[in-house]
Parts: structure tokens; sequence; C-alpha cells
């Protein structure tokens, strides 16, 4: 007993250094597949608009939304203004709209803002890929990319 009681800080250094190493071990590596997203409650950066990286809007601000699951609402900053409304989904299936937004006037933004709240009002369908959101519209054509950011 009294040998063991004289090793007791070898056997805790053991001990805490497997630990860490276990703990290090099962975290994903930069690069490695995540968890999938969840749809709601997840702040949502624009990242891709029709096939053409997306660029910040006024203020130099992210155009993001984000989707609440209990009352199936959508808010969040289209590029000068911002903008909340309502969803429908089904499975894998979305529907945006309708839509509405502050009326606030930028001139850096407001081509981007139009094309984005239109293109979101098309979505048909998406799916969501570790941290990437991707929605669908007419076709099955890909038309918005997002990405999850994590809030601090």
């Amino acid at each position: 007993m009294s040998k063991i009681i004289q090793n007791s800080p070898l056997l805790f250094l053991t001990c805490s250094a497997l630990f860490a190493m276990i703990c290090t071990l099962s975290l994903p590596a930069d690069g490695a597949s995540r968890p999938d997203s969840d749809l709601t409650t997840t702040y949502w950066k624009l990242i891709e608009l029709n096939g053409q990286p997306a660029t910040l809007g006024a203020g130099k601000k992210e155009v993001h939304m984000v989707l609440t699951s209990d009352d199936s609402k959508i808010s969040g900053f289209s590029g000068c203004n911002r903008f909340m409304g309502g969803y429908n989904q089904d499975n894998n299936q979305i529907q945006f709209g309708p839509l509405a937004g502050t009326m606030m006037a930028c001139m850096e933004a407001m081509d981007q803002e139009h094309l984005f709240l239109r293109t979101l009002e098309s979505s048909k369908r998406f799916s969501i890929t570790g941290e990437k959101l991707t929605l669908y519209g007419a076709d099955d054509l890909l038309i918005l990319r997002f990405e999850s950011v994590y809030l601090k």
C-alpha cells in the first residue's frame, strides 16, 4: 500500500497524459468530416449566390440567415436590410416566403440583396453536409450555398 501512495503523483501524471491523448484523438482534425449542422438555430453565412462568391453587404456585414424550428420563421441580413418571414419544410423540401425587410437604401449592396432575396424565395430543396447548407431551385439547380458560423 505504501508503494502505491509513494507513486501516486506518477500515477496521476500518467493518467492525466493518457486522458489528454484520448481527448485529442477524439477531436476531428481540420478537413475531417464533422457532424451535419442543424437547419434551424444555426447562423448560416452566405458564401455563394447563383454560382458566384457572395460579397459582404453594407458596413462589411455578412449576408446571413437564421431559421427557427418552433414557429418556422426566418430572419437575417440580406446585404443592406434586415429581413424576416416564414418558411415551410417537409423533409428536404423547403419554401421561403413571403419575406419582408427594413427599407434602408445602400449604394453598394442593393443589387446583391435583391438577387439574394429573389433566389431565396425560389428555393425548392436543401441539403446539409457537415457545415455547408445548399439550396436548390427549379430543375434541381444549385442556387445558394451557406456555411455555419459559430457565434462567440
